[in-house]
């Protein structure tokens, strides 16, 4: 971003306390007379609530040297002669450094100075050897100081050294998590002490096991703690197991500074010499990825990682003597990708749906630099061979030089179906105007296939069956032998996809360095470029990003497996397979000598031909070279450099072995379990109408004294918002982004514990999207006129509107026009929707300013009128939408797996279902989903709170689609939101609550769903003039909704209500991020895709997602 270029060599060398402006790099408080110093070796980067500046000290080569007196500008000598001790750190106002004292180099002072009173604290004289003292702050006031083979903590207000403890070698760093402080060493260990006592606890490597080379200091981040070492190894610690997760070898020296951690990346500098000039290359190392994906910046000279900040990496340059910011952030989170084998559809009967229609599901989502959904971006598909697609529910025909130009929908994403013939699929190619012409993804659809190919084994083949249920295998006693050749000749697939990212990478650090020399030559801005690919988010297994498609290929490498060499031949008397491991001198001489033919013409003869393999032998030495011979003699030389070329032999191999290749494409797909899905969507289904029920008729029954406990409930409220806000301050003036768990990485909810889960999810979100907006009801249903719209549900909502309107011109008319200029306001905060979640919380907050207490004021009333007429709304609700309908497609697939009649209500909970079924199976013991966190108190069973998280990310999905596509009128869409609320509230409601408050909050809570099924109400029986009226109201009401509930999610906070605020403020910033939203539908008008529309459907389905992966992470996590 900007660099900030120091004194020369020449220049007499100081210690300087500098402060430097965060975005510009300009350089403020004139407290000296001297430049910068020739070594910038330290910074300490500003906290949650600093006032944006970089502190920084500036470390001269030779003695003597100066701080910052006593008054501003003032110079005092200081006690300093040289200082390479690390960063200094700060503990509120104090900032805490070392030094060696003049007087006695041999030994070290710990230094407090005050920066408020610009005064020296206290100085504690350490012995020991000051160059190779570390010291690290913790969170009770302690710093910890190691030096020589000792660690110490000292009392950071007193200097008093506190506990004493030793270890083997000399301190490389010391980092702090929780009761624990981790010593890094020069015996490459790294040894944990007991914050609090000083006794040693756990070291790794364990049993003395010490590495080769010495280590960085320690960085710890989520229960891991991350080092390097001088060879160029970054490791991954896990402080749960106590063992290594994982090591990635970057391939250079990696430079001796700590590791520096945002938001789940991981920033280290490696160093490369040639004879003119020493570089260096700074990573940020994506931990979700376990360090396969990475980005880099090449520089010119020598530099060291001093500091990140908002992902601007901050390095210090010791050969120019420059500061310099590097722009990681418009690198980070372009895509989301999933694919899957699929049985898309279902035949046959309710008593024994049978799958049909298998298809390799591919779904590509869009993500812009601030993480939101790229909504209708136009984009060019095309493939490695020809074939048919369906892309977002068009049909092309595409290949090498034929491509598919499409749009990405309301959720950003882009699905892509082909169908599935055989056990590989053409790899295919997306590009989009925000990359570069050369570059492209390349997305392997069969690569989760080609994986469970990978692991077969005899059992596996032997049980194996197509969709009717019949075995695959022409000779069962074959599955030893056919088991045995697919995994040999596949090899090592668990590691192919990553080196063919390693091997993308190198192609393209020509382009990188062709950039890099680009941008030398401009002033001011440093943008990072990628080692393995810019825009790959989220670290999906099944694509590649390719930095020039002209010259790099589209296969992956290939690795062979443990049985390298081998034989695999059809004794034709008995029909029968024998597998032989290991490959004859002889045969393999005859192998390299036999004149054959080709890669291609077994492609042609076998793959896609009628033709049979009877022997296949394998023989690696430099290269793997296959010698296949088909029935009519033929012999075929094929040496496998991709994995395409084993998959291929593989495809031809199961032609022969197996009765169709169609069959074994059905036995690996993903098919849905009907019955349990359908048990799960009962449960849901009637979990939600239960517990709405019981609020409809506790509000019917409530007794004059707990009414009016919620009265005082909200009294309460009112007196204690305005000056109560400053205690959610820690968790609201982050900017949204940066609130955001694990990156909005939606990867660990959809594949909890390893199972895929995102593409049948999206087969069900899509389903009902492409088709909601021609429902119709079912006339033919004699259950129609036993589910008629109740007669006082129409009249209690125009009471509830009027309630509304009477309050805003009369008592509270002086809201009407504040709450205009709110909405106006906060229009202007998404002008730029795509910048919006650039902003904090706190901008959205303090929008409101002095209507706060205004706007409690009219929810009290809104709840009295919501009270008197919640029976009759919510029962209103619940009849409208288990009204049975018809949909295209959907209704006959329903008809295939369920007797029941369809209804909006049956067909939303079974999307929710879907994922829901997949992934409670795989939860051990199910007791993770038991511990959600929820919007209020709420109990949950494991089911049902795995539904609540998964209906939030369908939500978020659906509801921009409403938003976007201008359909939120029409009855179809309209049900589909009020069953996607009633769900998420039926499920969370905690209805054997008797808090008041907690009573009032979910009252309020039930508004969207009334007004949902008020839009289906109104658009039946009211004449369009009325419904379209109506429409305009309820966008108003909304924005009023989303207003009153941010309020109420803050007050239930600060009203200490755990369940409100959540561990580390989870649930406030879920629920916040929820209703934000509902206020930027005021600004949802204008046809489909218009400015306004695109604006709310990208808050929509950013802030929907963010509180869905909050509340579903910290489900996971326990």
């Amino acid at each position: 971003m900007w660099s900030m270029v120091g004194g020369s060599s020449g220049e007499e060398p100081v210690q300087a306390l500098v402060q430097f402006e965060v975005q510009s790099g300009a350089r403020e408080g004139n407290t000296t007379n001297f430049s910068i110093v020739p070594r910038i070796d330290n910074i300490l980067m500003p906290t949650n609530g600093s006032d944006s500046k970089l502190y920084r000290m500036a470390l001269p080569d030779t003695s003597p040297s100066y701080i910052i007196g006593a008054n501003p500008g003032e110079l005092q000598k200081s006690l300093y002669a040289q200082a390479d001790l690390g960063p200094p750190i700060l503990f509120g106002s104090v900032m805490v450094l070392c030094g060696m004292p003049l007087s006695n180099p041999d030994n070290i002072n710990i230094i407090a100075y005050d920066l408020d009173a610009q005064a020296q604290l206290w100085i504690t004289p350490l012995q020991g050897s000051p160059t190779k003292a570390r010291f690290a702050l913790g969170a009770a006031g302690q710093v910890f100081v190691a030096v020589d083979g000792s660690i110490m903590a000292v009392n950071v207000q007193t200097g008093a050294i506190q506990w004493t403890s030793s270890f083997a070698g000399t301190p490389k760093g010391v980092c702090v998590s929780g009761a624990l402080v981790y010593v890094s060493t020069s015996m490459g260990t790294v040894q944990s002490f007991d914050v609090g006592s000083g006794a040693a606890g756990w070291a790794w490597p364990p049993d003395n096991k010490n590495l080769s080379t010495a280590l960085s200091a320690p960085y710890t981040y989520c229960n891991g703690i991350y080092c390097t070492d001088s060879g160029g190894n970054f490791y991954a610690i896990n402080t749960s197991t106590k063992a290594q997760e994982w090591v990635v070898d970057l391939g250079h020296p990696i430079d001796s500074a700590p590791v520096y951690i945002e938001d789940g990346y991981a920033y280290l500098s490696t160093r490369t010499s040639d004879s003119q000039q020493t570089s260096a290359t700074i990573y940020a190392v994506d931990l979700t990825s376990s360090g396969t994906k990475t980005l880099s910046y090449c520089t010119d000279q020598s530099g060291t990682v001093i500091g990140v900040d908002n992902g601007i990496c901050y390095v210090s340059n010791q050969n120019s003597y420059n500061l310099c910011a590097i722009d990681f952030v418009d690198q980070f989170h372009q895509f989301y990708c999933d694919s899957t084998l699929l049985a898309d559809s279902a035949q046959g009967a309710p008593d024994n749906p049978i799958p049909s229609t298998p298809l390799y599901r591919t779904h590509v989502q869009l993500l812009d630099t601030n993480r939101n959904p790229r909504i209708n971006k136009a984009v060019r598909v095309w493939a490695s061979d020809t074939i048919n697609v369906t892309i977002n529910g068009k049909a092309f025909t595409i290949g090498p030089s034929a491509s598919a130009s499409a749009a990405s929908d309301f959720a950003g994403e882009v699905s892509i179906t082909v169908e599935a013939t055989d056990v590989s699929c053409p790899t295919l190619f997306l590009w989009s105007d925000f990359m570069d012409t050369n570059e492209a993804m390349m997305i392997y659809p069969d690569h989760y296939v080609v994986e469970k190919l990978s692991g077969v084994t005899a059992s596996d083949m032997a049980a194996a069956t197509s969709y009717d249920g019949q075995t695959i295998l022409v000779d069962p006693d074959s599955a030893s032998a056919a088991a045995n050749t697919i995994v040999s000749t596949l090899g090592n697939t668990s590691v192919s996809l990553s080196l063919t990212r390693k091997h993308m990478a190198k192609v393209r650090m020509s382009v990188t360095e062709a950039r890099r020399k680009r941008r030398s030559r401009r002033k001011g801005r440093m943008s990072a470029t990628s080692s393995e690919g810019d825009f790959i988010a989220f670290s999906p297994k099944n694509l590649v990003y390719n930095g020039d498609v002209t010259q790099n290929g589209n296969t992956r490498v290939y690795e062979p497996g443990s049985v390298p060499n081998f034989t695999t031949v059809l004794d034709a008397a008995t029909g029968k397979w024998s597998f032989q491991p290991g490959t004859t001198e002889t045969s393999l001489a005859a192998a390299e000598a036999t004149t054959g033919l080709g890669f291609e013409s077994f492609v042609s003869n076998v793959v896609k031909g009628a033709r049979k393999v009877v022997k296949l032998v394998v023989a690696t030495t430099e290269k793997v070279l296959h010698t296949i011979t088909d029935e009519l003699g033929n012999i075929y030389n094929i040496t496998v450099t991709a994995l395409e070329h084993a998959l291929a032999v593989v495809s031809g191999f199961l032609k022969s072995v197996v009765k169709d290749i169609v069959k074994v494409v059905e036995w690996l797909s993903e098919i849905f379990n009907w019955g349990k899905i359908l048990a799960a969507k009962d449960t849901i289904k009637n979990t939600a109408i239960k517990n709405l029920t019981a609020l409809a008729d506790q509000t019917a029954t409530m007794t004059p004294a707990f009414r009016a406990s919620v009265d005082a409930a909200l009294d309460g409220a009112i007196s204690k918002i305005q000056g109560g806000l400053g205690a959610l301050d820690a968790y609201f003036k982050k900017s949204m982004k940066a609130s955001q768990k694990n990156d909005n990485d939606p990867t660990p909810i959809y594949n909890a514990n390893g199972k895929q889960s995102y593409p049948q999810s999206r087969w069900g979100t899509g389903k009902v999207t492409d088709n909601a907006a021609n429902t119709t009801e079912d006339s033919s249903s004699l259950s129609v006129a036993s589910t008629p719209i109740p007669s006082d549900f129409l009249p209690a909502v125009d009471a509830l509107a009027a309630a509304v309107h009477q309050q805003l011109s009369g008592a509270l008319s002086s809201i009407g026009e504040d709450l205009e200029a709110f909405f106006s306001n906060f229009g202007n905060l998404m002008k730029d929707p795509t910048k919006f979640v650039t902003n904090s919380i706190s901008d959205v907050m303090n929008l409101l300013g002095d209507l706060l207490v205004d706007m409690l004021r009219l929810l009290k009333s809104v709840l009295d009128a919501l009270i008197d007429n919640l029976p009759a709304l919510l029962r209103g609700a619940i009849a409208i939408i288990q009204r049975p309908i018809r949909i295209p497609i959907v209704s006959q697939l329903w008809e295939v797996i369920s007797r029941d009649q369809l209804s909006m209500f049956d067909l939303i909970a079974l999307v929710v279902a879907i994922p829901s079924a997949i992934i409670t199976d795989l939860i051990p013991n199910n007791t993770a989903a038991a511990k959600a966190p929820r919007s209020a108190t709420g109990d949950f069973t494991d089911l049902t709170g795995i539904a609540t998280i998964l209906n939030g990310m369908t939500y978020s999905v659906m509801d921009a689609w409403g938003d976007l596509s201008n359909a939120s009128g029409n009855g179809g869409v309209a049900m589909a939101a009020a069953s996607l609320t009633a769900i998420g509230i039926g499920l969370s409601v905690p209805v054997s609550s008797t808090d008041p408050f907690v009573f009032a909050y979910w009252s309020l809570a039930a508004l969207p769903l009334i007004l949902s099924a008020a839009n289906y109400a109104k658009a039946k029986e009211q004449d369009p003039a009325v419904s379209k009226a109506w429409a305009r109201t309820v966008s108003r009401l909304n924005g009023g909704y989303g207003a009153m509930m941010l309020i109420m999610a803050s007050v239930g906070a600060i009203l200490n209500h755990a369940d409100f605020l959540g561990q580390d403020g989870q649930t406030v910033l879920a629920n916040v991020f929820t209703y934000i939203p509902y206020v930027g539908k005021t600004v949802a008008q204008g046809e489909p895709f218009s400015p306004g529309r695109v604006g709310a459907g990208i808050t929509d389905g950013v802030c929907d997602t963010t509180a869905g992966i909050i509340n579903g992470l910290v489900m996971l996590e326990g």
